[in-house]
């Protein structure tokens, strides 16, 4: 397939949101069955355990702002993290509808073997493009 028209679209395969929607597909994929496929955790779940890996405790509102799960989907993935032991949650003494999620021991230890993987699949998608390209799609973003 030929380089898309981004300046001037004449079709579906030259917009932007459509390419940007088949390469989150493709990488999410991989992503999706390394996750549920060898650890039983769902794209969702992992973002989630990134997330926290990344930014310490957070609250569900802000966890859910920060992924691409929906509001809706948020709790449901809360529970389950809760019951896989990956996650714990604490109530704000002052004011029990505030709450804050953050990593467990085992939430850690299972971001420390996942996330080298999803480095490796990361690195695997940039493998055609050169320094200078990597740079230039990094700014884009």
């Amino acid at each position: 397939m030929d380089n898309p028209n981004l300046k001037h679209p004449s079709s579906i395969f030259d917009l932007l949101n459509f390419r940007v929607s088949e390469f989150y597909g493709l990488s999410g994929s991989l992503v999706t069955r390394l996750c549920e496929g060898e650890f039983g955790v769902t794209r969702e779940e992992w973002q989630f355990v990134a997330m926290l890996a990344a930014l310490g405790c957070l609250s569900p509102s802000d966890l859910a702002a920060r992924t691409t799960v929906d509001r809706s989907q948020t709790s449901k993935t809360l529970r389950t993290l809760l019951s896989k032991e990956l996650i714990f949650r604490e109530t704000d003494r002052g004011d029990a509808r505030k709450a804050k999620v953050g990593l467990t021991e085992s939430g850690e230890a299972f971001y420390a073997r996942v996330f080298p993987r999803v480095v490796a699949i990361h690195k695997a998608m940039l493998s055609g493009l050169d320094e200078h390209e990597i740079e230039g799609l990094a700014n884009s973003l």
